[in-house]
């Protein structure tokens, strides 16, 4: 059981069923407690009284992006599906498609991602909007498995290689 106090004076605001044994809260879901369970599924509480807003039992992953919330849910090799919900409902807002996210959401939501063909070895990276579903590719490296990660404005991604390797890459601009 989880529960809220006010920070002025420490007195008992609500509690809520939270099972920390079988799932975490979440910083990233912005103005509301995001309590996402290790076996997948979400909820979302409201912080002032601590009253379920909203469940879905697919994400395995929900984060703030911009002014919507992205959820993760797995997919094929180590690509997630993602979909953009609206925080209040969380009703779909829009289904961005396959993407493996390899950094956090800049300032204004935008999201580094990446495709992954496993045939090939080869990830393309693109720089995804939840607001529009729109991507921007803007680079491909070549000889990894899909496990890479990324920071805004350093320019590099960091990949493990076929042989289970790790590499840094800058990506190889698209033309």
């Amino acid at each position: 059981m989880a529960q809220a106090y006010g920070l002025d004076r420490l007195d008992h605001r609500w509690n809520a069923p939270i099972d920390l044994a079988t799932e975490y809260v979440t910083s990233g879901c912005g103005d509301k407690i995001c309590v996402v369970a290790y076996t997948g599924g979400v909820r979302v509480l409201d912080p002032a009284t601590g009253r379920l807003l909203w469940f879905d039992p697919l994400p395995a992953v929900v984060g703030r992006a911009g002014d919507v919330l992205v959820a993760q849910v797995p997919g094929r090799n180590s690509s997630t599906q993602l979909s953009v919900l609206d925080p209040e409902t969380g009703r779909v807002r829009e289904q961005l498609g396959e993407w493996a996210v390899l950094a956090p959401p800049t300032g204004d939501g935008e999201l580094i991602a990446m495709r992954t063909d496993l045939n090939t070895a080869k990830a393309w990276l693109a720089r995804v909007d939840p607001a529009t579903g729109g991507a921007h590719y803007f680079g491909v490296v070549s000889g990894v498995t899909g496990d890479c990660e990324a920071r805004v404005g350093v320019g590099a991604v960091i990949c493990r290689r076929l042989d289970a390797s790790v590499g840094v890459w800058r990506p190889i601009p698209l033309r």
